[in-house]
C-alpha cells in the first residue's frame, strides 16, 4: 500500500490490518470461510501470524468487525476511502458536515467526503454468522432444560 502516509507511525500497523482484512473478505466472498464464520479457522491460520491460542470459540473473525469499535458490525457500511464500518461508529467519526475535513480511521488519508453506501455483502455475513451461533447454542443446550420441573 504505497499510498499510505509513511510519516505516520502507525501507518505500518494499519498496512498489517488492512491486509488481513482483505485476506479475511476473499475468504469470505469465495465461500471458503464457512468453518469460519462457525467459529474455527477455514485454513488454520487467521493471517494474523499469531498461534491459535483456543480463545473463545464463539467470537466473530475479524473481518466481521468494525475497526473503529472493534464490535461486530452492526448496519455495515463502506465509507469514501473503500473501507466498512458499523454506520454508527463512522458517522461520528466523520463529525458533522461542515466541519474540518475527515480522515481515514485506518489510513490517516484524508476523505473526499462523508458518503457512506450499506455493505449488503458484509451485512448477510454477520447475520449468518448470528444464526449460526444462535444455532450453535442450542444445540449445546443439556436436554434437561427443556424438561419441565414440577416441585
Amino acid at each position: 500500500l504505497d499510498w499510505m502516509d509513511r510519516s505516520d507511525p502507525a501507518a505500518e500497523d494499519r498496512r498489517r490490518r488492512i491486509t488481513k482484512y482483505k485476506a479475511q473478505f476473499a475468504r469470505l466472498i469465495t465461500g471458503a470461510a464457512d468453518e469460519e464464520l462457525d467459529g474455527g479457522e477455514a485454513d488454520g491460520d487467521d493471517g494474523g501470524g499469531e498461534a491459535d491460542d483456543g480463545g473463545d470459540a464463539a467470537a466473530p473473525p475479524d473481518v466481521l468487525l468494525c475497526p473503529i469499535s472493534y464490535e461486530l458490525l452492526d448496519d455495515p457500511v463502506v465509507a469514501a476511502d473503500g473501507c466498512t464500518y458499523s454506520r454508527a461508529a463512522i458517522e461520528t467519526w466523520l463529525g458533522p458536515a461542515g466541519g474540518p475535513p475527515p480522515r481515514s480511521p485506518l489510513m490517516g488519508t484524508p476523505m473526499p467526503n462523508r458518503a457512506v453506501v450499506p455493505n449488503v455483502l458484509l451485512r448477510n455475513a454477520v447475520n449468518d454468522w448470528r444464526a449460526k451461533r444462535a444455532a450453535r447454542r442450542v444445540a449445546a443446550w443439556p436436554h434437561e432444560v427443556f424438561v419441565r420441573v414440577e416441585g
